[in-house]
């Protein structure tokens, strides 16, 4: 997921746990349009839990739902959702 940090620094960050399928994998654009739906816009809490070996941060991504009733998890969301799997 490319993440904006402010106005101008755009971080790529790994979500913890989940595989989704790679770009031009079937299904590809269904997953990645998810997660634009879930993250696009908001503000988010995000949570470092790991680095990966391309020293890239790997997170959990939190939103408020619609209704801003709960914190979402967005990992959890994407596999529910039918669009990533559990790693």
């Amino acid at each position: 997921a490319d993440i904006r940090i402010g106005k101008r620094r755009l971080e790529r960050l790994r979500l913890n746990e989940i595989d989704a399928p790679e770009r031009g994998a079937p299904w590809s654009k269904r997953s990645t349009q998810l997660l634009a739906d879930l993250i696009f816009g908001k503000e988010v809490l995000i949570a470092i839990t790991d680095w990966d070996r391309d020293d890239r941060a790997v997170v959990r991504i939190f939103v408020w739902s619609d209704d801003e009733t709960e914190l979402l998890d967005v990992s959890q969301q994407m596999i529910l959702r039918g669009a990533a799997w559990y790693f």
